[in-house]
């Protein structure tokens, strides 16, 4: 069974597995472990591996469509046709019922639910994408959240006495301004899983201060984010390497042990890539994030066994730019009665979170460095 290239963990329980730092001569080394748990540990690799291929098996499967579109248009009128019709129904009800089956045995189990996936995709894009799909939350968290933000930083402060509605409201934006670009007692860390990744940026984005590139007392904390992979591919004007300030990502791969093998070559060839500032209008989450010392108060964790997390920014494990974004979490699950394996949730039960946590209140709040030559 294949050893994927694995994210060092640090700050953890022991690892049953030995880190992977990069695949010699381009070969992927098969494990000899006889450990039970670490077995359980490739297999949710491989299934994770394996999931992540979807997109290009979708792509293959959309062209076998088109293709069966046009034979069907071709021999429509054969006899031919009419034997392949008879098959059409029943066919199409065994599909219908092995779908009733999953998604059944998924609901009375408790596996993760892949149905939700699709539903969290669906009610974020906008509606003007998919008309009949329901109403996207992201209208409606964005500004609440933004809110929440800025009357945490501002929660002490009253504003003077007899000033009318509009002169109460100039005076709320002028101290929002002034609290995300200078030192306050109080700071907000946004801890965001999965699409909450997405939120917590088009979040950060909108608390940008009107007369400063950088954006104090707020970091970022994500964990199972697919933001470099898919969002930054799909949407890149929103969440591409640009936007963000990290590199971007190769598509997956459909032939190889590891999906995303090229991109992992890329990433590890020769030194860590220094990424510079865009020639963008708009500053990127990494330089709005770059606090007085030059640290960035974001940390993303990623783990091989889930199925939806990805590095933000390099699958190198030594890299430390910009500022040792990517981390490792545990691949087994905490401490209960029956050890599991970690893979999409319990990114906060891993002793890698607190670590984390920790690590971006502390990078909020460090004394500025010496200027920079």
């Amino acid at each position: 069974m294949p050893l994927l290239t694995t994210p060092r963990t640090r700050d953890g329980r022991r690892p049953l597995l030995e880190q992977v730092d990069a695949y010699r001569d381009g070969r992927i080394d098969a494990s000899t472990t006889a450990d039970r748990l670490a077995l359980k540990i490739l297999r949710a690799r491989r299934l994770a591996a394996l999931v992540h291929r979807g997109e290009p098996i979708l792509g293959i499967l959309a062209g076998l469509l088109a293709v069966g579109f046009v034979v069907a248009l071709a021999v429509s009128y054969s006899a031919v046709f009419r034997a392949v019709d008879a098959l059409v129904g029943p066919a199409l009800v065994v599909i219908a019922a092995a779908i009733l089956a999953v998604v059944v045995e998924n609901a009375l189990t408790a596996k993760e639910r892949p149905i939700s996936v699709m539903w969290d995709l669906m009610c974020f894009l906008p509606r003007a994408g998919h008309p009949f799909s329901p109403p996207c939350y992201a209208e409606r968290v964005v500004p609440e959240l933004r809110d929440r933000v800025t009357d945490w930083l501002t929660h002490d402060l009253v504003p003077p006495d007899g000033l009318d509605l509009a002169a109460r409201l100039r005076w709320r934006d002028d101290q929002e301004d002034e609290a995300l670009s200078h030192d306050r007692p109080f700071s907000v860390v946004l801890s965001a899983h999965s699409l909450g990744a997405v939120l917590a940026v088009s979040t950060l984005f909108t608390l940008r201060p009107d007369h400063a590139d950088h954006l104090r007392n707020v970091g970022l904390l994500t964990y199972g984010a697919q933001l470099r992979v898919y969002f930054g591919r799909f949407f890149p004007e929103l969440f591409g390497p640009d936007a963000l300030g990290t590199l971007g990502s190769r598509r997956p791969l459909l032939g190889k042990g590891d999906p995303w093998f090229s991109q992992v070559e890329l990433d590890q060839d020769g030194e860590p890539v220094v990424i510079t500032p865009s020639d963008a209008d708009d500053p990127s989450l990494v330089e709005l994030l770059t606090q007085p010392d030059g640290s960035v108060a974001w940390v993303n964790l990623w783990r091989r066994t889930d199925y939806l997390g990805f590095p933000i920014n390099s699958y190198r494990l030594d890299d430390r730019r910009p500022d040792d974004l990517d981390r490792g979490a545990d691949e087994f699950g905490p401490p209960r009665y029956l050890v599991k394996v970690a893979t999409h949730p319990d990114y906060q039960s891993a002793p890698q979170y607190r670590v984390a946590l920790l690590d971006v209140i502390e990078r909020l709040h460090r004394t500025p460095g010496p200027p920079r030559g």
